[in-house]
């Protein structure tokens, strides 16, 4: 069986070039974490990717993760 896959990615050519939102909703933060969990991202990964057929990654080593 075969599966089209579509890929669409951000591209950010300048940090000038971005936009500041005015509608900045109070209930939400964005906070930078410098020691971030590999974890997170690989349950993320698996779990939204399971409807975009995203399989690329899940041969990657824990190793490959954290990198």
């Amino acid at each position: 069986m075969n599966t089209k896959v579509e890929r669409n990615y951000l591209e950010i050519n300048s940090i000038r070039e971005l936009n500041d939102s005015n509608n900045v909703d109070e209930r939400f933060t964005i906070q930078y974490l410098k020691n971030t969990d590999f974890q997170i991202n690989k349950f993320f990964y698996k779990n939204v990717g399971k409807k975009h057929n995203w399989v690329d990654r899940l041969v990657w080593t824990e190793k490959k993760w954290k990198e």
